[in-house]
């Protein structure tokens, strides 16, 4: 279809404005979210959050980032941040390291103790997408999704749906 999303029309054949697409996304994103936070809650795991975070950090070559990134990837205020972060060092899943150049800043670096929560925390939230999204899409209009978000800069070109799920590690009982 050529224009702008402005353009686009509605069934009813009023014409949908961005306004009201993103409306839509914040909707969609909030009920996965809603529907993820509660499978956590059911298998008693930490909440979207903390899965947020240590992912960032697992996705990272060498498992750490600076508490400004945080920040900007999660996109939430600085004192959010803090406070995950604070969390995230209690409970063993990451520790703060010194900045190797400039002692007086640091680093959140992902412990093995976060991998392993962030691989338990992957299955249940995989089942939760799966419920929430993918139970209501084919694998074609799952494509075509990702492809529109690409265009405009929510997911990355070539990216597949509903690939990716890490199996939680067995370790035996894990508290």
């Amino acid at each position: 279809m050529t224009g702008s999303v402005a353009t686009l029309k509605r069934a009813k054949g009023r014409a949908i404005d961005s306004a009201y697409i993103r409306l839509l996304l914040e909707r969609a994103c909030a009920n996965s979210a809603d529907i993820a936070e509660r499978e956590l809650a059911r298998s008693h795991l930490p909440p979207l959050a903390v899965y947020d975070a240590l992912e960032l950090l697992a996705r990272k070559a060498d498992g750490e980032m600076r508490p400004l990134d945080f920040e900007r990837l999660l996109e939430i205020p600085q004192y959010s941040a803090s406070r995950l972060i604070k969390r995230l060092v209690r409970d063993g899943l990451a520790a703060q390291v010194p900045h190797r150049v400039d002692r007086r800043s640091t680093y959140v670096k992902i412990t093995p103790a976060g991998l392993i929560m962030a691989a338990r925390m992957a299955v249940p939230y995989a089942i939760a997408l799966e419920r929430g999204i993918k139970a209501r899409l084919s694998e074609q209009e799952a494509e075509v999704l990702c492809g529109l978000l690409a265009r405009i800069g929510l997911a990355e070109q070539g990216d597949r749906p509903f690939t990716r799920v890490r199996r939680a590690p067995k370790l035996g009982k894990i508290r």
